[in-house]
């Protein structure tokens, strides 16, 4: 893990243009750590196992049922309410429009 850390250190000082002194590297480390990067195998064509790590730096956590189980069975549950009531108003309206035109006198559904 050394070395996938010092590597990554290294490339991202690089790539900003600064120097990758032992002490960029140490302050890069404490400031935007490996854990809040997103990693992502990647492979080119030479087998099963990956050959390349993209690593993507200050990544938001992706929410997973695993991580976020409650927040996420509760907005299915909101979403569900919102889609039973918005259908609502249109099984109601139905409705209503027969017994209007049965009031009317129209044939509505007889």
């Amino acid at each position: 893990m050394k070395v996938i850390q010092y590597e990554y250190a290294v490339r991202y000082l690089e790539h900003m243009g600064i120097e990758p002194n032992s002490k960029n590297i140490a302050n890069l480390l404490k400031t935007a750590p490996l854990s809040s990067c997103e990693f992502s195998p990647g492979w080119n064509n030479s087998g099963w196992l990956a050959d390349v790590l993209y690593i993507y730096p200050n990544k938001v956590k992706k929410q997973t049922f695993e991580n976020n189980r409650e927040a996420i069975l509760q907005l299915k549950e909101q979403t569900h309410k919102a889609q039973t009531l918005a259908a609502a108003p249109n099984q109601s309206s139905a409705g209503d429009f027969e017994a209007l035109s049965g009031m009317l006198g129209g044939g509505g559904s007889s």
